[in-house]
């Protein structure tokens, strides 16, 4: 049975955690799959072709190019310092 203190549980497609449940090794390896999926470089290029959109759509739209959902485009975004969260 487990305890609600590191309970994990799924709750309408996501992942429910308590933040002491995430270290420093699961961190890391958030990074480089932002990384490995949705390259600076790439990103750079795509902002550049979506200049006159809104945040709203540039952000939707280079999920569907990266085939990412909208909420990991908006953290990787933040990452680079193209948005504030």
């Amino acid at each position: 049975m487990l305890d609600n203190q590191s309970a994990s549980f799924l709750d309408d497609a996501k992942i429910m955690r308590r933040s002491s449940d995430w270290n420093s090794d699961e961190h890391q390896a958030n990074r480089f799959a932002a990384a490995l999926l949705m390259p600076r470089a790439l990103i750079d290029s795509a902002l550049e072709k979506t200049l006159w959109f809104p945040w709203d759509d540039k952000k939707s739209c280079l999920a569907k190019t990266f085939q990412v959902s909208e909420e990991s485009m908006g953290y990787r975004l933040n990452s680079l310092g193209k948005i504030s969260l």
